[in-house]
């Protein structure tokens, strides 16, 4: 296994259980809480799930979402339309993700499938390049390797866990279990 993928498997095992510490206990109150400017969890989560799912099973595999594949949209009432990102901060406080537990089910599935892909994915294809593909805001448009791209994924799905964790403590709640 080369160095770069070993550091991909280590990072995804560290954040799954974190980040889904950080959601298991919540009620619904907390889940919409949010403090300032920034989003509430629920949103936040569901925003760190859709971008994983969709990087590591559309983008890196080219296979549909767990999303739409398993009918989570539905199961979620979510329109086919409703978008993950670039949203007004009153747009996303009209979005609902409920029932809260069919979404910790979608999340562990999402968490899981990006597992077994660091794990399984071959040296090679980690390394091949993505033409035209987005790392972060930064690097919008570029052709970078399927690891670079992980690598970016996997940083804002970090930064968006802290969040939550930040929200956590506004709360009273219990912060990361480390």
């Amino acid at each position: 296994m080369s160095d770069a993928r070993e550091q991909l498997v280590d990072t995804v095992e560290q954040l799954n259980p974190h980040l889904m510490y950080a959601l298991r206990d919540l009620n619904e109150e907390q889940r919409y809480y949010y403090q300032g400017t920034n989003n509430n969890i629920a949103y936040t989560a569901w925003h760190i799930m859709r971008g994983l799912d969709r990087t590591t099973n559309t983008i890196m595999q080219g296979k549909p979402e767990i999303w739409e594949a398993k009918g989570y949209r539905q199961k979620l009432n979510m329109s086919d339309k409703q978008r993950t990102a670039g949203l007004s901060h009153d747009e996303v406080g009209q979005i609902k993700v409920e029932p809260w537990p069919e979404f910790l089910k979608y999340s562990d599935e999402v968490l899981e499938a990006l597992h077994h892909y660091v794990k399984n994915v071959s040296d090679q294809d980690i390394e091949g390049v993505l033409k035209g593909s987005r790392v972060d805001s930064e690097h919008p448009n570029g052709d970078f390797s399927k690891a670079r791209v992980l690598r970016g994924r996997l940083t804002h799905a970090s930064m968006h866990s802290g969040e939550i964790y930040a929200l956590r403590g506004a709360l009273g709640l219990k912060g990361s279990p480390v």
